[in-house]
């Protein structure tokens, strides 16, 4: 019951906000105008991302006052001493990874208002990075020399989430296939307190979706992409630490950080300039003569076949074979999109 209700009142949310952050962006004047690097033909507000930030900060805050989040039990062998069950500590993780989000999706509002440098932008992820990741570690009581990695890995989540949302819906319905990953992964082994941020963060982005897809009146902005850039980099951790199985924690970034190398690949062997803005992913090579529909779709039902291999493949002991299985799904995500892009540009030209 009460993880229904945090559901509705996340979803209900999740679909009034963005009314409201409407309106500050609009006062704020903050239009993402078109240009030759845009997938979209029309000015639209951005910065839409504020409103399901708010929403998960809500959410998590609700989870924790219900008392959906503590779950401590009376050791039977020690009467009158309490244990955690099914993971470390839940109410600090979720707590963390909610604000190392939020943070990431603060500097991601500065960006919507004002462009910052690379070397700006990078040195602020990477001091996010490294709170962000300690303050994990410790929750998770994971030994800290993993701080160094633990912030690369948020950098390159954070990243790969903005150089993705780049078509109408396709973030929206990523965040919304992490929260359901939450949501199963917390319910399999044990975890509530991923049951908890899971539904707040599928409740946030799915009402979001209307605002943005199939036709977009508002973007999710650098905050947004920056907060599930967030959101992919702490759940992923927690999801690992629930499963004891990294595959499972990479698997909701899957698709994306596929198309990100590869195309980082491909530009560098082009002889290209890796930090020069461009629109040569998959995904925006296929929206050139493709709708948004499609193309989200596509990506939204590789995600969602990634995920499911990753848990069914951990929980059914058959780790071994769910990795070749990503791997050809993966690939076959970004081979078709490629093929198919180049297909229908022939078609065009002809």
């Amino acid at each position: 019951m009460g993880f229904s209700l945090l559901f509705v009142i996340a979803l209900i949310l999740g679909l009034l906000l963005p009314a409201v952050a409407q309106l500050l962006l609009r006062r704020m004047k903050l239009v993402d105008v078109p240009s030759d690097r845009s997938s979209h033909s029309q000015p639209t507000l951005r910065g839409g991302g504020i409103a399901p930030a708010v929403v998960i900060v809500i959410g998590w805050g609700l989870g924790l006052a219900l008392g959906l989040v503590q779950i401590l039990i009376s050791n039977v062998a020690a009467p009158g001493v309490y244990v955690w069950i099914g993971e470390a500590n839940p109410a600090s993780t979720g707590t963390v990874i909610v604000a190392g989000a939020v943070l990431f999706a603060g500097l991601g509002f500065v960006e919507d208002v004002r462009q910052l440098s690379v070397t700006v932008r990078l040195a602020l992820q990477g001091l996010l990075g490294i709170v962000m990741g300690a303050a994990l570690l410790v929750s998770l009581q994971w030994p800290l020399w993993l701080v160094p990695v633990f912030c690369l890995a948020a950098i390159f989540a954070v990243n790969a989430s903005n150089f993705m949302d780049g078509i109408n819906g396709i973030s929206s319905y990523q965040g919304a296939i992490l929260g359901v990953a939450a949501v199963i992964v917390g319910l399999l082994w044990n975890a509530t307190g991923l049951v908890v941020l899971g539904v707040v963060i599928f409740g946030a982005f799915v009402g979001f979706l209307p605002w943005n897809f199939p036709k977009a009146r508002l973007f999710l902005g650098d905050v947004g992409s920056y907060l599930l850039g967030g959101l992919f980099f702490g759940v992923g951790i927690w999801m690992w630490a629930a499963t004891d199985s990294i595959l499972v924690g990479l698997a909701p970034l899957a698709v994306y950080a596929t198309d990100v190398c590869v195309t980082l690949v491909r530009r560098a062997l082009q002889g290209k300039k890796l930090t020069q803005s461009h629109r040569e992913h998959a995904y925006q090579l296929l929206a050139v003569n493709s709708s948004h529909t499609l193309v989200t779709m596509v990506a939204t039902v590789a995600s969602l076949a990634v995920v499911s291999v990753a848990i069914a493949s951990r929980y059914l002991h058959f780790e071994v074979f769910g990795v070749l299985l990503i791997g050809v799904l993966v690939a076959a995500y970004e081979v078709g999109c490629l093929l198919l892009a180049s297909s229908r540009r022939s078609a065009s030209a002809g």
